[in-house]
């Protein structure tokens, strides 16, 4: 979220920035050009401590892709190349249980925006709320966002369980091969 951090890291030999601010640091955008780097830009609203307050959306779908468009144009505007721009449905950032469903539903639409899609699902809130399990137990349901997310071929996933999830998608993929056989 904040410029200097990131580029403190860059320095360090950090090779992307996750921004869940979405460049809301003015400063950001900027680091980001200078490196020459991918940037994952998340949406999210408000403030990390009091978003998950007051939450509203008209139609939560329409407006994380807006707000997501405006996002990578002030990445392009600040000289970030446009091939380098990943978006993030902010998944839990600011959103209730319903709006991070819609949005994991909402993948091929976000990839409609012409860039590549990460979702970071993986043991979020919206999983212990459905399924009333505690953060140590969340894998099943973090699988089940990585099976739509990768129904949909989104670009990249943020987990948890690494190993648990690269065999779950590797047996995805291969009966998914199969059935194209």
């Amino acid at each position: 979220r904040k410029a200097s951090i990131a580029a403190a890291a860059l320095e360090a030999g950090a090779d992307l920035v996750n921004d869940v601010s979405g460049l809301d640091d003015p400063e950001m955008a900027t680091v980001v050009a200078g490196a020459g780097c991918p940037v994952i830009v998340m949406h999210s609203r408000g403030e990390l401590a009091t978003m998950q307050r007051d939450i509203r959306f008209t139609n939560v779908v329409s407006e994380v892709c807006e707000d997501l468009e405006a996002r990578v144009q002030r990445a392009i505007s600040a000289g970030i190349d446009v091939h380098q721009v990943i978006v993030d449905p902010g998944i839990g950032f600011g959103k209730a249980v319903a709006h991070n469903l819609r949005l994991i539903r909402a993948v091929p639409r976000l990839k409609r925006l012409g860039h590549p899609v990460m979702v970071g699902a993986s043991r979020k809130s919206f999983i212990g709320a459905l399924t009333t399990a505690d953060v140590s137990r969340r894998l099943p349901g973090s699988l089940a966002a990585a099976a739509w997310s990768a129904r949909y071929r989104v670009e990249l996933l943020r987990v948890h369980d690494v190993g648990e999830t690269r065999q779950f998608l590797d047996v995805w993929a291969a009966i998914d091969a199969e059935e194209s056989a």
